[in-house]
């Protein structure tokens, strides 16, 4: 449709945005995995100020933990939107 007049403009039909329904799903692994590499980085930090030897095989330990859900996060990811494999040609 072509527009000839500006009051032309508002007989045009307007088309909502698409939105993929698992879009909602991906936002909120965002944030999720966001909150994990910040706890991360914080432990991280403490692990190398602790003061003992015991405090910072705690902080390790808790550390490998939070490592572990930021990997299932990403796999998470991985599982709802894959990538399509290209083949070099």
């Amino acid at each position: 449709m072509h527009v000839r007049r500006a009051v032309e403009i508002g007989d045009i039909a307007q088309v909502e945005i698409a939105r993929p329904a698992n879009l909602a799903q991906l936002e909120e692994i965002w944030g999720a995995l966001v909150h994990e590499v910040a706890t991360v980085q914080a432990i991280s930090t403490a692990a190398v100020e602790a003061r003992s030897d015991e405090s910072r095989v705690a902080l390790l330990k808790l550390l490998e933990a939070e490592t572990a859900e930021v990997v299932a996060l990403v796999e998470e990811v991985g599982r709802e939107f894959p990538t399509p494999v290209s083949h070099a040609s």
